[in-house]
């Protein structure tokens, strides 16, 4: 979806902030190891899945972060 678009083709735009290269580069990082551990079952890619590996690879001006666990009472403001 984020390659080049075939003559003659409407897209939909798609935002990708300041920095759309370093944004393709964020998505198929993760889209790979996302597929790879939950699709084709490689366990070895499940590390590039954490917030860690995306502090690792976050480049200025668009800094990536991960959450690796969501619950209920963070969703709420104290």
């Amino acid at each position: 979806t984020l390659g080049p678009i075939p003559a003659g083709q409407e897209v939909f735009p798609i935002p990708l902030g300041p920095a759309p290269a370093i944004a393709r580069d964020y998505l198929k990082a993760l889209s790979i190891a996302f597929f790879q551990t939950h699709l084709a079952q490689q366990p070895e890619y499940q590390p590039y899945l954490s917030s860690a590996y995306a502090q690792f690879i976050s480049q200025e001006p668009l800094n990536l972060s991960l959450l690796e666990a969501l619950v209920a009472d963070s969703l709420t403001e104290p």
